[in-house]
């Protein structure tokens, strides 16, 4: 439906320290859930209210690859990603049908250049 890759280094850990600083420095608040029987998993949960109303998400995966979803008043948007240590690769089989997919590149691109993984 939607694909796409953005210059990215670094793995899924540096992906979720930047998801973290945008969701906490918008207000909101964001979830790790520690796997102790699996040290290389990876998840969570996230909520932020913007203009747009609430926003709400999770994430499931390893250091290279995972899945996310994310709730808002205008629908859900369902993807997997992956992470080859120089770019994001992101397959989206679920947007709603007023979110054009290169707003969704466009903010993610966005959150990646505006932020550092420390």
């Amino acid at each position: 439906m939607c694909n796409f890759s953005l210059p990215f280094t670094g793995n899924v850990d540096n992906l979720v320290t930047i998801a973290k600083k945008a969701v906490t420095g918008a207000g909101g608040t964001f979830n790790e859930t520690a796997t102790p029987s699996d040290p290389n998993s990876r998840s969570g949960n996230f909520f932020v209210s913007t203009s747009l109303g609430h926003v709400t998400g999770s994430y499931t995966g390893d250091l290279s690859s995972g899945n996310v979803t994310v709730s808002a008043s205008v629908g859900h948007i369902s993807a997997s990603y992956q992470t080859d240590g120089v770019n994001l690769t992101v397959n989206i089989s679920h947007l709603p049908l007023l979110v054009p997919c290169n707003s969704v590149r466009d903010q993610l691109a966005a959150i990646l250049g505006n932020n550092t993984p420390n």
